[in-house]
């Protein structure tokens, strides 16, 4: 017995037999079934139960689906995930930890070579100038004498100083020694040596001599790590040739605060000591009349 269905001008051919097919089905997941456990060994039955084949697939159905979200509870929300190869929390990955401490230790490295490179500029940019004013120096040999000579007039020598005016307000300052030891090389304006150099052991801090504001606190080819400090009614004091520097451009010290270490940097030096200038009024003035080194 065969059905024809028109549909869109179309003929579809159904046959009876599919709906008995379909009857067949229903019919089968509704047969009953008994399960019997055995035991393996005496063949004595343990337990049985009546069941059909549509319970059985809707139970297994949903202890599969159990199963599976059980599982993906577990890789979701414990630490099971980091045995998954690529599932495992990136952050908590030992390589991907490693490499970021690479990457950080690298930006470092860059910053530290970029402050390098600046300080390598500033000294060939400073050798260059060294180099010019020496090759000036040599074609000038007999005018620079006379030169040296007339700017030691502009400069206040140490009687001028004791007469007068500037040198009583210096006096009424009290002044803190930069550094206690023996004084090599005195201030002497006919060979341009605008300071003192003194003598002491190795590592001893250099004090700032009154408090004041660091006007600047660089390198140079021939002083080495050296510190500029404004005082008040227009005092400027200068550390030269330290090892080390303890403080910066712009920072406000305070007399007897410790503001370097003393060293041997720069051309100008032939062994640890500190070269300590005064300058008042835009002239330089003798530390040895203001200061007790010893």
């Amino acid at each position: 017995m065969s059905l024809f269905i028109l549909f869109k001008s179309q003929f579809f051919k159904v046959n009876s037999e599919d709906f008995k097919d379909e009857k067949k089905l229903a019919d089968r997941l509704k047969e009953s079934y008994r399960v019997t456990i055995y035991d393996i060994e005496d063949h004595s039955e343990v337990s049985s139960f009546l069941t059909t084949r549509g319970k059985f697939y809707f139970y297994t159905s949903l202890l599969t689906a159990l199963i599976i979200i059980l599982t993906c509870c577990l890789i979701i929300f414990t630490p099971i995930k980091k045995l998954i190869p690529g599932y495992g929390d990136i952050l908590q990955n030992d390589k991907y930890i490693e490499l970021n401490k690479k990457l950080d230790q690298l930006e470092l490295d860059i910053e530290n070579q970029a402050v390098y490179n600046a300080g390598l500029q500033k000294l060939l940019t400073a050798a260059e100038t060294n180099d010019s004013n020496d090759n000036r120096k040599e074609s000038d040999k007999s005018d620079n004498k006379n030169q040296t000579l007339e700017k030691s007039k502009n400069y206040i020598t140490t009687n001028e100083v004791e007469e007068s005016k500037e040198a009583r307000e210096l006096n009424q300052l009290v002044f803190t020694p930069p550094v206690k030891g023996i004084v090599s090389a005195e201030f002497d304006l006919k060979k341009n040596h605008y300071g003192i150099d003194i003598l002491s052991t190795k590592n001893t801090p250099i004090i700032a001599a009154l408090p004041g504001v660091v006007i600047s606190a660089d390198w140079s080819v021939d002083t080495g790590n050296t510190i500029y400090i404004q005082h008040a009614k227009n005092i400027v004091t200068s550390y030269k040739h330290n090892s080390a520097l303890l403080v910066s451009e712009g920072d406000q010290v305070k007399a007897g605060q410790a503001i370097a270490i003393i060293g041997n940097t720069g051309k100008l030096t032939n062994g640890p000591h500190l070269h300590f200038e005064l300058w008042f009024d835009g002239q330089a003035v003798n530390p040895m009349n203001f200061i007790n080194f010893n």
